[in-house]
């Protein structure tokens, strides 16, 4: 996967881009043979701590607009 980078597109845009991917893979994991609910997210860049801390606010509100 590619993201965009700052200068030219401020945070949170890469980590929005890394959003993207996860509903991405969720939605085509019938497609790539793997179970969504049991997905793995890792990040190995100067990104990881942005990812790490909007992640799970992200799931919430997945969680809490799929229920209402």
């Amino acid at each position: 996967m590619d993201y965009r980078l700052a200068p030219e597109d401020p945070f949170p845009a890469a980590v929005d881009d890394a959003l993207a991917a996860f509903d991405d893979t969720v939605s085509r994991a019938e497609e790539f043979s793997i179970d969504p609910n049991r997905i793995v997210v890792g990040a190995l860049t100067r990104c990881a701590g942005c990812w790490a801390d909007r992640f799970p606010v992200y799931l919430r509100r997945r969680f809490t607009d799929r229920s209402s």
